[in-house]
C-alpha cells in the first residue's frame, strides 16, 4: 500500500498538487520527490535481485536493475537527511535520531554491498 502512496506522491509533486498530509514538506519539494521517487524504484527493484530467472537469463537486465537499486538506496538515504535537517518534525527526538541514523546506515550498507 505505501508503495502506490509514494508512486501516487511522485505523480503528484511535480504537477504541484501536494498531498494533503504532505503540505508541512513543501518547502523542500526536490528532496520529497527524490525520496517517494527513490523508494518505489528501491521497493519494486529489491525483490526483483533475488528472482533466480531474471539472473540467469537475463544478466544484463539483472546488473542494470541492481545498479538502479543502490542508486535509489543512495537518493533515499540523502533525501531522508535533507528532510531531516530542513522540515520541522511532528515526532520525537528520539525518532529523528533513529531515522537519521538509519539512513547513513542504509548508505554505508549500500556502498560495502557494491
Amino acid at each position: 500500500m505505501q508503495c502506490v502512496a509514494a508512486s501516487s506522491r511522485a505523480v503528484q509533486i511535480p504537477l504541484g498538487a501536494w498531498p494533503e498530509d504532505s503540505l508541512r514538506l513543501a518547502c523542500v519539494p526536490f528532496a520529497f520527490f527524490l525520496h517517494s521517487l527513490a523508494g518505489v524504484l528501491f521497493g519494486v527493484l529489491g525483490p526483483l535481485q533475488f528472482v533466480l530467472a531474471l539472473r540467469l537469463r537475463f544478466a544484463a537486465l539483472h546488473r542494470l536493475a541492481g545498479s538502479v537499486f543502490v542508486l535509489s538506496g543512495m537518493g533515499l538515504g540523502f533525501s531522508v537527511l535533507a528532510l531531516l535537517l530542513r522540515v520541522g518534525s511532528l515526532s520525537t527526538v528520539l525518532l529523528e535520531a533513529a531515522r537519521g541514523v538509519f539512513g547513513v546506515a542504509m548508505m554505508v550498507a549500500l556502498v560495502r554491498g557494491v
